[in-house]
């Protein structure tokens, strides 16, 4: 056997007493106790989610009309007033419809006139019996034609002066312009649909989270509830509002369902744009200066022997089961591990309320086990008790 193997394996048997001997010191199985205080604090339950931020109103304006763009009178981030002008469309084509229109009506008024008199004179002749019935019928048709004709033509004369003053892209509320989607010399058809213009938003001191939740969690979510959240502009700052409308319309993504959930906020620093991500928050529950407990103490389940285990429910009846989740530990300096009985309330799933149960601020319960040992307040190892 080589020097250098004698050396490795010299090595690996002064640890192997090291570790025994620890063991030996600190016990059988060589276990430290993680411990953490009971507190008495704040807790709330959250409902986490993701949303955008959007003014309460947005009005997409398009146009009803087609043709150039002449002129733009408003642009990006521009305060506008109800019926301001924002841009025009070059009216030069609906001007010459117009007139046309306006000239095949006033045509149609003369022949409404002229067969107007026909038929008074017709109806003169017809009492002195000079004329048939049917001449008399006919001059009176005539005249009903040219009056449908006139009614016909002066429809066709307002379509056109609509027209015409729709050339004029007016503002249909106070607000500001958040985007614009057209420039000088633009052609714009309106076909079936009508193209977007300007995108105006009401008022950005207000705005609006939309959020979607999932059905698991939707059933917690009431309007009123308060909302806290923070975009990625500000990290370290955090925004606040409250529920103000769960919609009941399903959005189905991927055979997932979720909901609608709108939450209204005050925007006084104008810090919120429209199209940012909030990361929220939903307070669904809220409870203060309670008492309260780390998850880890409830969750935590000491190995105990056949004998350690009977003594505890000989003690304690059948309340005493490692697995109800309404028990945590504590140690005693002579009679080691000891079971209390908790009754829970809400849980932010750092920290459990809890309702009754022998426990006071400040102390120490059990949370893991350190199955090498530590020095310090933290972490002392006691006995299983007898």
């Amino acid at each position: 056997m080589s020097k250098r193997t004698l050396l490795v394996l010299a090595a690996l048997l002064l640890g192997v007493i090291a570790i025994s001997a620890v063991i030996w010191q600190n016990g059988d199985d060589g276990a430290t106790y993680k411990l953490e205080p009971v507190e008495k604090g704040d807790i709330s339950v959250a409902v986490t989610a993701t949303g955008k931020v959007n003014p309460v109103t947005r009005v997409t304006v398009g146009t009803q009309v087609s043709g150039t763009i002449s002129s733009i009178n408003a642009d990006f981030n521009q305060k506008v007033s109800k019926g301001q002008l924002l841009a025009q469309i070059d009216p030069t084509f609906l001007e010459a419809q117009m007139l046309e229109a306006e000239a095949n009506a006033e045509k149609a008024r003369a022949q409404a006139d002229q067969t107007k008199k026909t038929l008074e004179r017709a109806s003169e002749l017809f009492d002195r019996k000079l004329i048939s019935q049917a001449e008399k019928d006919e001059a009176s048709t005539n005249y009903e034609l040219a009056v449908a004709t006139l009614k016909q033509s002066m429809a066709a004369y307002n379509r056109a002066k609509i027209s015409l003053e729709y050339t004029k892209i007016l503002s249909p509320i106070d607000g500001i312009v958040v985007s614009r989607d057209i420039d000088v010399g633009q052609t714009v058809a309106a076909s079936l649909q009508a193209p977007a213009l300007f995108v105006i938003a009401n008022d950005l001191s207000r705005i609006q989270v939309e959020s979607t939740i999932d059905e698991v969690d939707i059933g917690k979510v009431k309007a009123g509830q308060d909302a806290t959240f923070y975009v990625d502009a500000y990290p370290d700052e955090r925004f606040t509002g409250k529920v103000i409308q769960v919609r009941i319309q399903p959005i189905v993504s991927q055979n997932l369902v979720s909901y609608e959930v709108i939450i209204d906020v005050t925007n006084k620093d104008n810090k919120l744009l429209p199209g940012m991500t909030a990361n929220l928050s939903i307070i669904i529950d809220h409870k203060t200066d309670i008492l309260k407990v780390p998850n880890m103490a409830l969750r935590f389940q000491p190995v105990l022997s056949q004998q350690v285990y009977g003594n505890f429910v000989n003690r304690y009846g059948s309340k005493f089961d490692l697995k109800n989740g309404v028990m945590v530990w504590r140690t005693h300096e002579r009679e080691g591990l000891q079971p209390v009985l908790v009754e829970t309330g809400i849980t932010d799933g750092g920290y459990t309320e809890v309702k009754s149960g022998d426990l006071t601020p400040g102390e120490m319960v059990i949370t893991g086990v350190n199955l090498s040992p530590t020095s310090g307040s933290a972490a002392k190892r006691f006995g299983t008790g007898k």
